[in-house]
């Protein structure tokens, strides 16, 4: 059964027609995924940026994709769904840590039944081997730390692709160094390679205010204007801090920008670039300071666009697959049909991969779907014993069952979010990203035919979502067997099923 209204086109939209012709399949394959990326600090989404140097130089030979949307803005569901190309309804995940279904057929299975060895760095505490993101992957090939260029099990696996021209491997590695806190380590190499960037603040202020992050972290991205009150921060001071915080978070995916480089150095090294697929992505964004924004330092609370848009750039081996821009909405359930597709890796047809195998539209095949981007924000994210501490997410999220999981919706430039809104209830909104992209107008029109039709299809969503929770986790903990007949057949009726 395909969720047409709800998830966009099927992943058989390319099924039917002539055959394609053949493209050499990639010898190495890395799906590159990392976590809590804001794309608007790397130079490829962003001109104005200088110290991500090697995702500038990779972008320069990849296909990088400009309106690609995450499912959350938390990691468990965000992974599950770059894994799995399905949604929450389908993999289970609506929030973390929550063991992913071993009924789930996850792209390492897929490259695993395709021919190649396959290998998992996982990490992310929040999508690993013990929550079983590691199907496909032989438990000797599965490693509990981060991907790195030196690692000796990548080293070996370089060396035998490079004396033997018929093995294949894929290598699956999550993790994150961008995550909050944002710590220090790099921050000397940052600031000698980019002293523009911390111009005019001196190492005493750094350390107070970074002091003061690190002591009330929590309560700045969850209770913000109680914290700053009870700190007795002045405008100016917290004008500081924002600035010591950013320059944390940039010193950060500077790191980020110089580990994916060595990796990409090693495979120049051994001459398999050239032969290599190699994903960058991300599981989530990450909001920094905006005035508008209720949470700060965080992503997984209020579907902002900086948090739902994360980084997407594919180079291939394939001729046909030229650099450029694919600035068509694209979601993280396409990740894996269209990699598994570019690598002429073959998903059963009994496997129900909701995402767009996008591979023929990227060698120039088809024309590119206009797809519709569904996110959500997963519930419960505070311990329940900590959530009387932080008022201002009470007021958004008053209890912590499925009910409270707000909703959006993205086709092309416009957005739209059904949410809990300040006080007063639920209700719609609808920003226009083109002149908007901080989404801080609101351009909801009741008298709107098609905004009343997009607050239809949120509420169908978000309905999918409880429900499926509920028979999911009919004791908060079981995987049941899936959605209602009756619920199916309600959202039959409303045209969405």
């Amino acid at each position: 059964m395909g969720f047409v209204g709800l998830a966009g086109v099927s992943a058989g939209f390319f099924a039917c027609g002539e055959a394609e012709p053949e493209s050499p399949a990639p010898r190495l394959v890395i799906l590159y995924s990392t976590c809590t990326v804001n794309k608007d600090y790397l130079s490829p989404y962003n001109r104005k940026i200088t110290f991500t140097p090697h995702l500038q130089r990779f972008a320069q030979g990849s296909m990088v994709f400009t309106r690609h949307q995450t499912e959350a803005g938390q990691s468990g569901p965000a992974f599950a769904s770059i894994f799995t190309g399905t949604q929450a309804y389908r993999h289970g995940v609506y929030r973390h840590p929550t063991k992913l279904m071993d009924e789930a057929y996850l792209i390492s299975e897929a490259f695993a039944d395709g021919g190649y060895e396959t290998f998992f760095w996982n990490g992310h505490g929040m999508a690993s081997v013990r929550l079983n993101y590691g199907q496909g992957v032989r438990e000797e090939n599965t490693f509990d730390r981060r991907l790195s260029a030196d690692d000796p099990k990548f080293l070996e696996i370089l060396e035998r692709l490079e004396s033997d021209k018929d093995y294949r491997a894929f290598v699956l590695t999550n993790f994150t160094t961008t995550h909050s806190p944002y710590a220090v380590g790099n921050l000397a190499q940052f600031h000698r390679l980019h002293p523009a960037e911390t111009e005019g603040l001196d190492e005493e202020e750094f350390r107070e205010y970074r002091a003061i992050y690190n002591e009330n972290r929590r309560q700045l991205q969850w209770n913000f204007p109680e914290t700053i009150e009870r700190l007795q921060l002045s405008k100016d001071e917290v004008l500081r801090l924002v600035r010591v915080i950013e320059l944390l978070y940039k010193s950060r995916v500077h790191h980020l920008d110089v580990l994916f480089g060595k990796l990409l150095g090693q495979l120049s090294l051994y001459g398999i670039l050239d032969d290599s697929l190699v994903v960058f992505t991300a599981d989530h964004g990450e909001t920094l300071y905006r005035e508008d924004r209720p949470f700060k330092w965080t992503h997984g609370l209020a579907l902002m666009p900086e948090a739902l848009g994360v980084p997407l750039m594919i180079r291939s081996p394939d001729p046909d697959l030229k650099p450029g821009v694919y600035a068509k909405v694209t979601r993280s359930i396409d990740v894996f049909p269209t990699v598994a597709g570019l690598s002429g890796v073959t998903v059963p047809q009994e496997i129900d991969v909701e995402g767009v195998d996008l591979s023929p539209v990227l060698r120039g095949r088809q024309p590119p779907p206009d797809l519709s981007a569904y996110s959500y924000v997963p519930f419960a994210i505070i311990p329940k014993k900590e959530r009387e501490m932080y008022t201002l997410h009470l007021k958004h999220f008053p209890s912590d069952g499925p009910e409270q999981i707000w909703v959006s919706i993205r086709e092309k430039d416009a957005f739209y979010r059904w949410r809990r809104l300040d006080g007063n209830g639920w209700g719609t909104e609808a920003f226009d990203l083109a002149s908007d992209p901080a989404a801080t107008r609101n351009l909801f029109n009741p008298d709107d035919p098609h905004h009343r039709e997009m607050e239809k299809r949120l509420r169908a969503y978000k309905t999918l979502l409880v429900e499926s929770c509920y028979e999911m986790y009919p004791d908060k903990v079981r995987h049941g067997p899936g959605l209602p007949k009756e619920q199916i057949e309600a959202l039959k009726e409303l045209g969405y099923l």
